[in-house]
């Protein structure tokens, strides 16, 4: 069995002096080859490192991308939940997403007093329709039933299920 560059005893200089210089040559060349082989080696391996790191920041961003009404870039994001899976594991990162996008999915108008919404805007849409398009990005967010986020959606906005109540 061969050894490996990296098996290789380590030759001394008064070994090599000791060698025929025909010999002795022909060493310092496979010497200095295997230091370039191991130079080669190490920057593909960084090379490598650096694409992993990549590839991964960029599967963190694809999983925040849909975050928008958060204050951070889908970068920044993907490069916090990554920091968060770096430290505390994939399944803290998954929940910190989870958490973003159930903030995500409340959008500020879910917060406006009864009748400040002006003509044409969301105010005066359908309270039922509402509700179901909310409930869909509950559905679409959480994987939970559209039964279940209908019963979200009133829970968590009960400005809408009140509205609601009143149209009927």
């Amino acid at each position: 069995m061969e050894k490996t560059v990296e098996e290789t005893e380590e030759i001394t200089k008064s070994d090599l002096e000791a060698l025929p210089e025909a010999v002795r040559a022909k060493v310092e060349k496979l010497q200095s080859e295997a230091e370039s082989t191991n130079e080669r080696i190490a920057e593909i391996e960084k090379a490598l490192s650096e694409k992993d790191e990549a590839e991964v920041l960029a599967s963190w961003k694809e999983k925040v991308a849909d975050l928008d009404n958060v204050a951070k870039s889908a970068d920044e994001l993907a490069a916090i939940a990554k920091g968060v899976a770096n430290s505390s594991g994939d399944e803290a990162a998954e929940a910190f997403i989870e958490a973003l996008r159930s903030a995500n999915s409340t959008k500020s108008e879910d917060f406006e007093e009864d009748g400040s919404s002006a003509p044409g805007d969301e105010g005066n849409e359908d309270a039922y329709e509402l509700a179901k398009a909310k409930a869909q990005q509950i559905v679409d967010a959480e994987g939970v039933s559209f039964y279940k986020a209908m019963t979200l959606v009133a829970e968590r906005n009960p400005e809408l299920a009140n509205r609601y109540s009143k149209e009927q």
